[in-house]
């Protein structure tokens, strides 16, 4: 998965990405489970809004530069992995 973060394009592995996704969908099950519950729906609603606006602030935090070294990073630590895994083969 590509995405455009601060003009530049980051690949996202995708076996990080569907698993971050289904961290997020069980955190929010979990919230909208609760809403029901207590009788609040208003709280889901607001823990996405939350979430967004504590996201947006996080990553504009980071600069576009320390995103790309981020990421080249987590790009060298994956093939150094993978390279470690087929010399066991």
């Amino acid at each position: 998965m590509f995405i455009i973060v601060k003009g530049r394009k980051l690949n996202l592995q995708n076996a990080v990405v569907r698993k971050a996704k289904v961290i997020t969908s069980e955190f929010l099950d979990k919230v909208n489970k609760e809403s029901s519950r207590i009788g609040r729906p208003d709280m889901y609603i607001t823990t996405l809004l939350v979430m967004h606006t504590i996201s947006a602030d996080l990553l504009e935090d980071i600069d576009a530069d320390t995103f790309e070294l981020l990421f080249d990073k987590f790009k060298k630590l994956e093939n150094i992995k993978t390279d470690k895994e087929n010399l066991n083969k």
